[in-house]
């Protein structure tokens, strides 16, 4: 991409402003989602959402499979096992763990409890996937070595298993992982971000906005999910949405990369001013703490009432209040080691 990652031993400020502009799409579509749950209109219908939903996490997934390749060159797999546990693990029991009191329900017997417990430690689920896809990788690389086919069989493979467990959304990130894994591995992203990155920018943005008008509420995951049998769709017209969904997640993602990519060698940025960056460099704590901040929203006075009036406002303020309160959050965790290794897991 005409840059490294390192740059004169400083973080290269394009991929901190990448999960700033990631991070601050997944605080505005759940804010839109909380919003419309007060019946204002079906979060699956706003053009926004669509628009957020058709590539924000197939970003961060790509961008966690380009940095994982990293990982792997340079650790041996305990060492890559013990630093996910310490990194996302943790962060995933311990909130979890806080989340259980606040959503538990029905009677107090053994297998609700359990059903609630591991319900709890799944609220943060791209972070589970983050794991399960960095494992898929490690021992496929490991036991057969990087093979194109063996990736492409299990991406296709996980389609015939049935959506239990939050399997539609490993499908769905799966593919995005590996995708991100191979683009540092042989080089091409240096391809798309390089000198061609304006061309490439302009005819993603094209393609995408083509994808962007055929997105309907099949094409989210949560609705059709991924499984080509037994859901409400024929398992052909499943495997159409699949494909599609993938598509345009990864287009979408091209585009905007690029797009930033042209930018910031256009301007130029002070790190220590961008807002973006510092988000980005947060973006795991704002993830963490944004996922209680929804189910309080909806409880402060008069919030109701403000999304039949004002729609638009309401998520407006849900993006702002969550993007400050979320923020403070994960900067002042960060300057405490109890706090970063329980919250960040470990990232100062």
């Amino acid at each position: 991409m005409g840059d490294a990652l390192i740059k004169s031993g400083k973080r290269d400020l394009f991929w901190d402003i990448i999960k700033g502009i990631a991070i601050l799409l997944v605080l505005l579509g759940h804010s839109i989602q909380c919003s419309c749950s007060f019946g204002a209109e079906s979060c699956y219908d706003n053009p926004l959402y669509r628009l957020i939903y058709s590539f924000h996490m197939p970003l961060f997934m790509i961008i966690c499979g380009y940095f994982f390749y990293g990982t792997m060159r340079h650790y041996n797999a305990r060492q890559i096992i013990q630093k996910k546990v310490s990194s996302l693990g943790v962060p995933i029991v311990v909130f979890g763990l806080i989340s259980f009191p606040i959503y538990f329900s029905g009677p107090v017997s053994i297998n609700n409890v359990v059903h609630h417990l591991l319900t709890s430690m799944t609220l943060l689920w791209f972070l589970c996937q983050i794991i399960l896809c960095s494992v898929t990788v490690l021992l496929i690389n490991r036991l057969i070595g990087d093979r194109y086919i063996v990736y492409c069989l299990l991406c296709a493979f996980s389609m015939l298993v049935p959506n239990v467990a939050g399997m539609e959304r490993y499908s769905f990130m799966l593919p995005m992982f590996v995708l991100g894994y191979y683009l540092n591995k042989t080089g091409l992203m240096e391809l798309i971000l390089g000198p061609r990155k304006v061309t490439i920018c302009i005819i993603g943005g094209f393609v995408f906005i083509a994808l962007l008008h055929f997105y309907g509420r099949e094409s989210f995951i949560y609705t059709s999910k991924t499984y080509l049998w037994g859901g409400e769709n024929p398992p052909l017209k499943q495997l159409g949405i699949n494909i599609y969904r993938v598509l345009i997640g990864i287009v979408g993602s091209v585009f905007v990369m690029t797009l930033v990519r042209v930018v910031l060698d256009k301007l130029h940025f002070d790190e220590n001013k961008s807002f973006l960056a510092f988000c980005g460099r947060l973006s795991l704590g704002i993830y963490c703490f944004q996922s209680f901040f929804w189910h309080f929203y909806p409880l402060m006075p008069g919030v109701d009432s403000m999304v039949a009036k004002c729609f638009p406002f309401s998520v407006v303020l849900g993006f702002v209040v969550s993007l400050l309160l979320c923020v403070c959050l994960s900067w002042s965790s960060s300057k405490n080691k109890y706090t970063s290794l329980l919250f960040l897991g470990s990232r100062r």
